[in-house]
């Protein structure tokens, strides 16, 4: 099988050309929306009595942990950034997943944020195998990180 599993790839080795990233700016502001929320439920937190404090706290039981999980996984995200797409002169790593671009026989894109390459297997009665990338939320635009993958690819074929 063509398509292998390459955790110890996604750390860019020697070679690689080009690499794209998971954008963190969604999670961010996501903590400073949760983050805003808590202040201001906090803030009227003392004018508040009976049921509606109760309704108060447990918002904030509610809005605290999310705000704390997700500023954590930014964090982690932005302190050990690993690339989501990885693109070699002779392979490519989406998503943890390797292919040899040799392997590859045509790439398409299958929705505006997908792409999907298409690996040819040894025997032709089988099925062709699929690896997809998803290209929304990079550090790029989807369009972008496709027309690289392309004329990765193409230069891998012309060799």
């Amino acid at each position: 099988m063509h398509l292998t599993y390459a955790p110890d790839r996604i750390p860019l080795a020697a070679g690689t050309n080009v690499a794209f990233y998971t954008n963190i700016s969604i999670p961010l502001v996501g903590v400073l929306l949760l983050g805003v929320g808590s202040a201001c439920l906090l803030a009227t937190l003392k004018d508040e009595y009976g049921r509606r404090r109760m309704k108060h706290c447990l918002a904030l039981v509610i809005l605290l942990p999310l705000t704390f999980f997700l500023l954590l996984g930014s964090f982690v995200e932005y302190s050990r950034p690993t690339p989501e797409i990885a693109i070699s002169d002779d392979s490519i790593v989406c998503h943890r997943r390797e292919a040899k671009w040799t392997d590859i026989s045509d790439i398409q894109l299958v929705q505006s944020r997908t792409a999907a390459l298409l690996l040819d297997r040894p025997s032709a009665g089988e099925r062709r195998n699929v690896l997809s990338c998803n290209l929304g939320a990079m550090t790029a635009e989807p369009i972008v990180v496709y027309d690289a993958i392309y004329a990765a690819w193409q230069s891998a074929r012309s060799r």
